[in-house]
């Protein structure tokens, strides 16, 4: 729905994929690029980011898809109903920038996505992981992506989030040891950015179980914690809460969670 300045950088990494390509995007992507960049690039600032597609990134085609008429889409669909079949395998990428979460019919969204896309092209998403209440019907995790779009089910896929630099979030099962992971970034709203790509036409209509669950708990008796442990750590949690002011209670576990993902991500 729109293409901003971190979103732009993330997509000029990746160029290579667009050259001479077909271009999918779920509703036309309205320009909120910052200006003095795309002056630097010689790329003239519009509404909408067609111009862009075209002459950054050098796409053959760019078409959009939407329910409503408003913005002059090259397609009008309900995205919550089955995509025709002429739709099928007709795009090299399907780019949503921030359309998804809007849509409330989820998983036949991404059904339709799957339909759409070309085996051996990309799904590239931009959409809201933290902190976007009411923004749209949903927020989403990496482990949805992950899951989502596994081996399993046809995909290689990278998730990432963009803090000053972008930094890729792992794949829960990636870890030896999985658990509830509170990816707190940051007290701001988050945005979480995809990247995968359909290696083979496989079974998508099934629906994945949460990581943490399926890889884990139902696997092994490590969610057996002494009750005299979870009394411990609340006890410790309720004392912190009661005697540390907000923004200090804020700081401390934006630094926290930051060392963790650094930590992580460097192992």
């Amino acid at each position: 729905m729109w293409l901003n300045t971190e979103t732009f950088h993330l997509l000029d990494k990746n160029k290579e994929i667009f050259y001479n390509k077909k271009i999918l995007t779920i509703w036309k992507q309205t320009n909120y690029i910052d200006h003095k960049l795309l002056e630097k690039i010689w790329i003239e600032k519009n509404e909408y980011t067609d111009n862009i597609w075209k002459q950054r990134w050098k796409v053959d085609t760019i078409d959009s898809i939407d329910y409503s008429n408003y913005e002059l889409p090259t397609h009008i669909r309900d995205f919550n109903l089955p995509i025709e079949k002429e739709f099928y395998s007709n795009y090299d990428v399907v780019f949503d920038g921030g359309s998804s979460e809007h849509i409330f019919n989820i998983m036949q969204v991404f059904n339709n996505y799957n339909d759409i896309l070309k085996t051996g092209w990309y799904y590239i998403g931009v959409l809201p992981m933290n902190n976007h209440v009411n923004h749209g019907f949903y927020q989403f995790s990496p482990d949805f992506f992950y899951s989502l779009f596994s081996k399993e089910r046809g995909y290689e896929t990278s998730c990432y989030i963009y803090d000053k630099d972008r930094y890729k979030i792992k794949d829960l099962r990636e870890f030896k040891k999985v658990y509830h992971a509170n990816l707190n970034i940051s007290s701001y709203p988050n945005l979480i950015y995809i990247i995968a790509k359909k290696i083979e036409e496989k079974d998508f209509s099934s629906y994945p179980q949460q990581t943490v669950y399926n890889e884990h708990l139902w696997k092994t008796d490590s969610s057996n914690i002494s009750i005299q442990q979870q009394d411990k750590i609340s006890v410790f949690k309720k004392i912190y809460r009661f005697i540390s002011p907000e923004r200090l209670k804020i700081k401390v576990q934006d630094y926290l969670t930051r060392r963790e993902m650094l930590e992580k991500n460097n192992n």
